[in-house]
């Protein structure tokens, strides 16, 4: 029974050693997996952000081409009240001038809206 016991004890020992590495192996195997999905999510979230950054400068792009627009538009708008008002001071204009004159104005203004 001496024997038995230090058998058995050798087996108690072994058993405690086996299932503290199936642990540390569990353990290791859930680092990996965790540095592996963390992984993905960066390289994910690099492509969304690169994505978004694109998505931004065409956004920037289209913006800028549209404030270039309606600039452009509210200088012609301008120019053509002062011509109308000039026109319209000027004695003797025909009508039809001023009336050209003002569907140009008003035609500009239905652009801007």
């Amino acid at each position: 029974s001496a024997a038995k016991r230090l058998q058995w004890d050798v087996r108690e020992r072994a058993s405690a050693v086996a299932e503290e590495q199936r642990r540390e192996t569990l353990a290791d195997q859930g680092v990996l997996e965790w540095i592996t999905q963390t992984a993905g999510q960066i390289k994910n979230s690099t492509s969304s952000v690169l994505l978004l950054q694109k998505e931004k400068e065409n956004l920037v792009a289209e913006y800028k081409r549209q404030r270039e627009e309606v600039d452009g538009l509210k200088t012609q708008l301008q120019s053509s009240i002062v011509t109308h008002t000039s026109l319209a001071e000027q004695p003797n204009q025909s009508e039809s001038v001023l009336q050209e004159s003002l569907a140009k104005i008003h035609k500009l203004r239905d652009q801007l809206k």
